[in-house]
């Protein structure tokens, strides 16, 4: 049976208080991998860390998830990218059955569905509503069933990676998966998989009106052909 390499990419933004700890997380699912943490210019030692727990460290100087992995998905060879958040929110439980989606559709990417590991919200009421909204203008305007457009859980091939053109820096690259996807023509598989709540101390990065406004003109343009 044909061996598939995997590369773990996880961008990161002063994640020094949980970066160490995924990546072990990440080693004991997938033994096989090679972990790659792309720091996005952090002021903590977030890159002491990851190189401590055995990751591949990386530097990206310009601010943004999207010039993180314009730059990773240029250097980084694999035939399955695993996408992840080094703040700890995203455990590895499911990536197994991820991948194993994936590979019985290569014409495909697979997103991580958030759903609470706990009984309490661990997503702002803010977020949880935008997030709701978007799920909702996707499958308007692009036909997707109810997927979790800004999910950093993602199993993706070279053939998508190495075509995606990454045009913008910020968290409207999560959008702009879903539109270039789209237009060329992959599927979108949904697996569930579990959300944590981040460590205290640690801050989400996404600022919920000014980036969602972003990702909004970003879906409508794609809608009218106009980015991608």
């Amino acid at each position: 049976m044909q061996k598939h390499t995997i590369a773990v990419i996880i961008p990161c933004l002063d994640e020094e208080l949980t970066i160490a700890s995924v990546i072990q997380d990440y080693h004991k699912a997938l033994p096989e991998a090679e972990i790659y943490v792309y720091d996005n210019d952090s002021t903590d030692h977030t890159a002491q860390q990851a190189v401590k727990a055995g990751a591949k460290i990386r530097f990206c100087t310009i601010p943004g998830k999207g010039a993180v992995l314009r730059q990773a998905f240029h250097e980084v060879n694999a035939d399955i990218y695993v996408l992840t958040d080094g703040d700890g929110t995203y455990p590895p439980t499911m990536v197994r059955e991820m991948i194993r989606l994936y590979m019985e559709n290569p014409k495909s990417i697979v997103i991580g569905k958030r759903k609470n590991a706990k009984k309490h919200a661990v997503m702002s009421c803010s977020h949880a509503i935008g997030n709701r909204f978007l799920s909702v203008m996707f499958h308007v305007l692009y036909g997707f069933e109810n997927i979790d457009v800004l999910s950093g859980s993602r199993i993706m091939g070279r053939d998508f990676v190495k075509s995606f053109p990454a045009l913008y820096d910020g968290f409207e690259t999560e959008t702009e998966m879903a539109l270039h996807a789209w237009m060329q023509h992959f599927d979108i598989q949904s697996l569930d998989v579990p959300y944590l709540d981040r460590p205290h101390g640690s801050q989400s990065k996404i600022h919920t009106v000014r980036d969602g406004i972003q990702i909004v003109k970003l879906a409508l343009a794609g809608r009218k052909g106009t980015v991608c």
